[in-house]
């Protein structure tokens, strides 16, 4: 049994490497065709995470870093955004792996779509109009893509993590 000390010391670290990455995703701002879309590198922490130390560790960590970053870096509306991406994402996430459907790369791609579709449903919150639910079709085919390197960096490094 581990003590509560390296508990802390593992989330801790967890936290501030997601924040270290969300930062890195500011300096590299990448001209996508909707406005506001980012490489989504933080969610390496989510997904090694959730394999690594469980859900409810990850769920604290990924939560305590959308709010963290948002009053660090944080525009408006970046909050509600960020808190509807990453749980729907967060949620995603867990039930496919809870269900076996996919490896860590399917869940990991399962979790940017789960994130694009979260911001969808906070535009639409947002806006008062489903019309924004036109855009997800281009994130959903943008997701598969892009979230690919991601997702075999996280199970590169889970797997890694694991044989030592």
């Amino acid at each position: 049994m581990r003590s509560t000390a390296s508990w802390v010391a593992r989330y801790g670290v967890m936290v501030a490497l997601a924040i270290i990455l969300s930062y890195v995703e500011l300096l590299f701002p990448i001209n996508f065709v909707v406005p506001g879309v980012k490489l989504g590198l933080a969610n390496l922490v989510t997904i090694v995470g959730l394999y690594l130390v469980g859900e409810r560790g990850t769920a604290c960590v990924t939560f305590t870093r959308i709010i963290l970053v948002y009053f660090l870096f944080g525009r408006t509306f970046g909050l509600m955004y960020s808190l509807f991406g990453g749980g729907v994402s967060f949620l995603l996430m867990v039930f496919a792996k809870r269900r076996g459907w996919f490896g860590i790369v399917g869940v990991s791609i399962i979790g940017g779509i789960g994130h694009n579709l979260g911001q969808i449903i906070a535009a639409s919150i947002l806006v008062g109009s489903g019309f924004v639910f036109a855009y997800f079709p281009c994130f959903w085919r943008r997701e598969r893509r892009r979230g690919l390197p991601s997702a075999c960096w996280a199970a590169f490094s889970s797997a890694a993590r694991k044989n030592t």
